[in-house]
C-alpha cells in the first residue's frame, strides 16, 4: 500500500465512512478508500480532523509532519504492544563497547559497499578515472572499517569515505548538477538539495520502521546520542542510504525527471524543490521503496517491509549478539 503524500498548502483531510475526502476551502478535492493508505507524509500547512487522527491512531498509520520544504518536524504514530525487556537491552547495549563496535561496523561495511555497487553500476553507463579511483579507495576503507577498535575509528573512517564516495557522485551527474562535496542545511546545490530531501524522506521510514519493532530510535550504537537526534534511525539508515536514495538521485537527473528549473533558492542561499518538482520527486521515491527484491529468506519484499525486517534483526541482535545482524547488501 502505497504513503499519500499531501503537498497543497491548505488542504483539510477528513474521515467519512471507510474513505478519506481531501479539501480546500470547503470544496472537495480528492477521495480515497482510507484502507489503501498505509502511512502518511504532511508538508506545511495542511490540517486534519479529529477523526481522521483517531482513524490513523486505531489503524497504526503513521503519519509525518514536515516543512513545506520537507524538513522533518516529527511523527504521530499509534500506541502499539512492545517488549519491555527490548529497549531495556537496548539501553544496556548502547553502554556496551564491544557490542557497539561490532554492530557500528555491520553499518558501516554495508554502507560502503552498497557506495560501491552504485558507482560501478554507474560506470558501466560513463566511463570516469575519478571513479574508479575512488570504487578501489573505497574497498580498501571497508577492510579499515572491518579491523577498526573502536567506534571512533569506524566514524572517522566512514567520514572519509563520504569525500570519495560523493565527489564521484558529482561526477556521474549531468553537468548542470555537478557538485563537489554534501552540504547540508541548507543544501547549497541541485543535487545536495535531492540528497537531503531523500534523506529526509528515508529517515521516517525507518523510524516508523523501528517503532513497529519495539525499538527505541533515539538510542543508538553508532551514533552518539543527542537530544532530539534519532541515533538509532540514523544508524539503520547508513545501509539504505545509497541504495534507496542515491540510486534514485542518480536516476531522476540522469533521466531528465527532474531538471534545473523544478528548483527555487530561498534567502539564506539553501536550494530547495519547487512544488511540481516534489511531487515528481516523491513519485519517484514512492516507486523505489516500494520494488521488491530478494531477502536474507530468499522471499522478495519491498524495501519498506526490508526496513522492517532489518529493525527486527537488530532487535534480535540486542538478545543473541551484534555479530548476528546483517546489513542489507546489493550486488
Amino acid at each position: 500500500m502505497p504513503t499519500l503524500y499531501i503537498t497543497e498548502q491548505g488542504f483539510v483531510v477528513h474521515k467519512k465512512s471507510e474513505r478519506f475526502v481531501i479539501t480546500k476551502d470547503g470544496a472537495p478535492i480528492l477521495e480515497m478508500p482510507a484502507r489503501k493508505i498505509e502511512c502518511v507524509a504532511i508538508f506545511g500547512n495542511v490540517q486534519l480532523t479529529t477523526q481522521a487522527i483517531v482513524y490513523f491512531l486505531m489503524k497504526g498509520i503513521d503519519v509525518t509532519f514536515l516543512s513545506s520544504k520537507g524538513s522533518y518536524y516529527g511523527q504521530l504514530q499509534a500506541p502499539c504492544l512492545k517488549d519491555p525487556f527490548v529497549k531495556q537491552r537496548q539501553v544496556q547495549a548502547s553502554g556496551n563497547e564491544e557490542f557497539c563496535l561490532v554492530i557500528a561496523k555491520k553499518f558501516i561495511c554495508g554502507k560502503l559497499s552498497n557506495q560501491r555497487v552504485i558507482l560501478l553500476r554507474n560506470l558501466r553507463r560513463k566511463d570516469n578515472q575519478v571513479v574508479k579511483r575512488n570504487v578501489k579507495k573505497l574497498a580498501d576503507l571497508i577492510k579499515r572499517v572491518d579491523d577498526a577498535s573502536s567506534v571512533d575509528s569506524v566514524r572517522g573512517y566512514e567520514g572519509l569515505a563520504a569525500v570519495y564516495y560523493y565527489r564521484s557522485l558529482g561526477q556521474l551527474v549531468l553537468p548542470e548538477f555537478a557538485f563537489a562535496r554534501r552540504s547540508k542545511r541548507p543544501p547549497r546545490d541541485f543535487t545536495n538539495s535531492l540528497l537531503s530531501f531523500g534523506y529526509t524522506l528515508l529517515v521516517y521510514n525507518v523510524i516508523s520502521a523501528l517503532n513497529i519493532a519495539g525499538l527505541d530510535p533515539y538510542i543508538g550504537f553508532l551514533h552518539q546520542p543527542r537530544t532530539g537526534k534519532s541515533s538509532l534511525a540514523l544508524d539503520l539508515m547508513e545501509e539504505f542510504r545509497p541504495i534507496i536514495v542515491d540510486s534514485f538521485v542518480l536516476k531522476v537527473i540522469n533521466s531528465r525527471i527532474l531538471n534545473t528549473d523544478d528548483f527555487c533558492w530561498d534567502k539564506a542561499g539553501g536550494v530547495f524543490l519547487k512544488d511540481e518538482g516534489r511531487k515528481k520527486f516523491l513519485a519517484e521515491y514512492e516507486k523505489r521503496v516500494l520494488t521488491k527484491t530478494r531477502y536474507f529468506d530468499e522471499k522478495t519484499y519491498t524495501y519498506r517491509q526490508i526496513f522492517e525486517l532489518q529493525a527486527r534483526a537488530i532487535a534480535r541482535g540486542l538478545k543473541s549478539g551484534a555479530k548476528v545482524y546483517k546489513p542489507m547488501m546489493v550486488k
